[in-house]
């Protein structure tokens, strides 16, 4: 008998990854679309992951739902599902402006 298993819910929080020059420090990744499967609940096999982040998308100028990786779920040996993990909001490039901005922020925030 064959039973289905939510195993990633569209929106839900994969992973938080740093991003450089950019500004925020972090940026989460989410699952694109929800994924589920069926299982032979006789078997005792789990289901692993096979995650692959693209490191050439994690510029400092990322738009909400940038495609930034890939996970891959498998059951003995087989890929059985997929979703890309999209960014959850935008992000901008540093600017030396916005950097100088920043500082006196955090030290009025010292200040108070």
């Amino acid at each position: 008998m064959s039973l289905y298993k939510n195993v990633a819910q569209k929106g839900d929080l994969y992973q938080t990854i740093p991003i450089e020059k950019s500004n925020i420090s972090n940026i989460d990744l989410i699952f694109e679309n929800d994924v589920g499967v069926l299982v032979d609940q006789n078997n005792n096999s789990e289901i692993s992951q096979n995650v692959t982040i693209y490191k050439e998308n994690l510029s400092s100028s990322i738009k909400k739902g940038s495609i930034l990786g890939k996970i891959e779920y498998i059951f003995e040996g087989n890929i059985i599902a997929e979703t890309n993990l999209i960014s959850s909001t935008d992000t901008s490039r540093d600017t030396l402006i916005s950097t100088f901005f920043d500082i006196v922020k955090r030290w009025f925030n010292l200040v108070k």
